[in-house]
């Protein structure tokens, strides 16, 4: 049985020996590798309020997102509470991790909750709103029992519904007999839903894939739910057979009702690149775009940027570039329009964007810092969630802030909320500093914040 890989992502020393040119292709002069500034982030005065859900074991939050009745907003992850027994705000779990779905209202208060899985190991790592009140979730799955019936052998990608009450609907494996996992999951245009992830599979649902020698390609999904469960329009795996691995980390539908992807590739010969694929509406590729430094590089956050018409015209990235906080605007064609490195100040400390949005605000990044001397200091504890806002226009920084407490704390996903503020969720060890309320070990933990 393989083993589930989480989201979060620490790249080995193996990768850091191997130097690569910095590419950029930016119609700036600027250097691509900007260094900002070194202050202390501004305090934590936008903090309204924060909620931590979860039970004794070990829970993880990952996605967040609005209700489309705006009663509240839905968040995810995986919870690990005994199975039926419960514990904190955790029940009726089947056995090892269970995909977990909390609905809260508009101040943060606890509605209800819903374990998906099976005796195995089950993850939910994206979730929207769905019209009907309730919302779709989409992970990994290596059940066969429980909530799930149709695995196609090992690890699947997980699509399940729940309805605006939190009642079980349905649940859908995808996928092969290798491992298929989903990291993003959006709303289209036109009323279905895509996700992306990634697939080592050649049979089943992955249908003239690409993947050679079982090695990992991106798998981007387009699908409808009009029938009671997940059909799948048209599916692609995107990749070259000449690398090791390629993942999409995060989705967003751009021009023309294309998809922008991104993600990381790793070659067979040197250290994983940030990339970022655009496709067409029906998945295939226009472009394709590395961002690289001498060492590990991820891409886990991108959005699309609009104009004073609200017309797209550039697509926004964060991810790590070696150990420094990356983030990139890119022009409709891929060509950098700006690119800002904000540095952890060496080796020991890591500062990673782990998801973006563009609004009229600025372009706002969530993500994770432990770093002591660098651009966005860890100053609650040995790691800390930090919110970051730059100017669209140049990229340079707004304001920083961190919150968190002795523990690990991480922000791993962040939304509008209707009244002109953000709704974060990551996860939580601490009960101290900016964090109350913790059930024990890590808990999902929701923050928001107003500027």
């Amino acid at each position: 049985m393989k083993n589930i890989l989480l989201i979060s992502i620490t790249i080995s020393t193996f990768f850091l020996g191997c130097v690569k040119e910095i590419k950029s292709d930016s119609p700036k002069t600027e250097n691509p590798f900007t260094v900002i500034s070194s202050d202390r982030p501004t305090t934590s005065s936008i903090l309204q309020w924060q909620k931590c859900f979860g039970s004794s074991a070990e829970d993880l939050g990952y996605s967040v997102a609005k209700a489309f009745d705006n009663s509240g907003y839905f968040i995810t992850g995986n919870a690990s509470a005994a199975a039926n027994i419960t514990d904190g705000n955790v029940s009726g779990c089947h056995g090892g991790n269970d995909a977990w779905v909390v609905k809260i209202n508009l101040d943060g208060i606890f509605q209800w909750q819903i374990a998906v899985g099976g005796s195995a190991s089950d993850v939910a790592h994206a979730i929207v709103g769905t019209p009907d009140g309730g919302c779709l979730i989409a992970g990994i799955t290596n059940s066969n029992d429980g909530n799930i019936s149709d695995n196609h052998g090992g690890d699947d990608v997980l699509v399940a519904k729940i309805s605006a009450t939190g009642s079980f609907a349905w649940s859908k494996a995808l996928g092969g007999g290798g491992y298929d996992n989903a990291n993003a999951l959006i709303q289209t245009t036109d009323g279905e839903y895509a996700l992306t992830g990634s697939t080592t599979s050649i049979d089943g649902d992955v249908i003239n894939s690409n993947v050679v020698n079982g090695n990992e390609k991106l798998w981007l999904v387009k699908f409808n739910i009009s029938t009671g469960t997940a059909v799948i329009t048209w599916q692609k795996t995107i990749g070259v057979p000449e690398t090791r691995s390629e993942k999409g980390y995060a989705l967003t539908q751009g021009a023309n009702d294309g998809y922008t992807i991104a993600g990381t590739t790793l070659p067979l010969t040197y250290g994983p690149d940030i990339w970022v694929i655009n496709t067409n509406n029906i998945g295939e590729v226009n472009w394709e775009k590395k961002i690289a430094s001498s060492g590990g590089d991820v891409g886990f956050g991108v959005a699309a940027c609009k104009d004073i018409n609200g017309s797209i015209n550039g697509y926004v990235v964060t991810g790590y570039l070696s150990n420094n906080l990356a983030v990139v605007k890119l022009n409709l064609d891929g060509t950098t329009y700006w690119q800002k490195t904000f540095l952890a100040g060496g080796t020991s400390g890591n500062i990673q964007g782990r998801s973006i949005l563009s609004t009229n605000q600025g372009d706002i990044i969530v993500g994770i810092t432990d770093s002591k001397n660098g651009e966005i200091i860890a100053t609650k504890g040995g790691q800390d969630m930090f919110i970051l806002r730059l100017d669209d226009v140049n990229g340079n920084k707004i304001s920083s802030n961190v919150f968190g407490g002795k523990g690990a704390d991480v922000g791993r996903s962040i939304i509008t909320t209707d009244d002109g503020a953000f709704l974060v969720l990551g996860s939580t060890s601490s009960n101290n500093g900016d964090v109350s309320g913790n059930h024990g070990m890590n808990d999902l933990w929701t923050v928001k914040v107003k500027y």
